[in-house]
């Protein structure tokens, strides 16, 4: 469990590369349905790049926050 944690499950363009538990600490955007019933959760990297990820990647949970 612990490489788990260390996997990256983004990589911006500007080359940073966030594990799941810092990806959920990055500046939390918001939502954007993607047309097909999911969602991407948007969130900020530290170079002000606005970054997504399907919400299989995060957590159900913030899309719901978001979405209410």
């Amino acid at each position: 469990m612990g490489d788990l944690v260390r996997i990256a499950v983004h990589t911006c363009s500007c080359g940073r590369q966030y594990t799941l538990a810092e990806w959920k600490r990055l500046k939390l955007v918001g939502p954007m349905d993607d047309g097909e019933g999911d969602y991407f959760v948007l969130r900020n990297c530290v170079c002000g790049s606005t970054r997504a990820v399907k919400s299989t990647v995060d957590d159900a949970y913030t899309v719901q926050r978001c979405k209410a």
